[in-house]
């Protein structure tokens, strides 16, 4: 009761102050909170990109293919995306070489994977400087970038 008498007395004494939560609903529409909101999926997807980096370098390409995926369906607006596209690709292509011959399935998966990253890189960064790296990669496995539209890759770029 008594707080609740000194909260309907506070405007009264205190001119520009605000019940909690009000601020948040009256700054939510401004461009620094939008700017920081941007900011900070930003950093989300240089950490991922980060990760995955550091797990190529240790020939992890499973957990590489992990972390790039989050960046392209998590952060889809990243600055990040034309890397994770390129190093997915790399990645499958690394993995692919290590699967044995005889696991049909995986290989033809991991080869679909690859081409398809190749593919929809050469569609939305025409103009890529990391296009050319990949695509002497998936030439030297005798592949040529073709998307596959059931591809998790795909669906992530309709």
């Amino acid at each position: 009761m008594v707080r609740m008498a000194m909260l309907a007395l506070l405007p009264l004494v205190l001119a520009n102050w605000t019940p909690p939560g009000d601020n948040i609903d009256r700054f939510s529409d401004t461009a620094e909170v939008t700017e920081t909101t941007v900011d900070a999926s930003d950093q989300d997807a240089a950490k991922s990109m980060a990760f995955g980096r550091f797990y190529v370098s240790k020939r992890d390409y499973l957990a590489a293919i992990n972390r790039f995926r989050v960046v392209l369906t998590q952060y889809p607006a990243s600055p990040y995306v034309e890397e994770a596209l390129a190093r997915l690709a790399e990645s499958c292509l690394s993995l692919l070489s290590e699967v044995p011959p005889g696991t049909k399935l995986n290989r033809e998966f991991l080869a679909s994977e690859a081409q398809t990253a190749v593919a929809i890189l050469d569609r939305k960064f025409p103009d890529s400087h990391l296009s050319i790296e990949v695509h002497a990669a998936l030439r030297s496995a005798g592949l040529e970038p073709v998307e596959n539209e059931k591809s998790w890759i795909s669906r992530a770029f309709k």
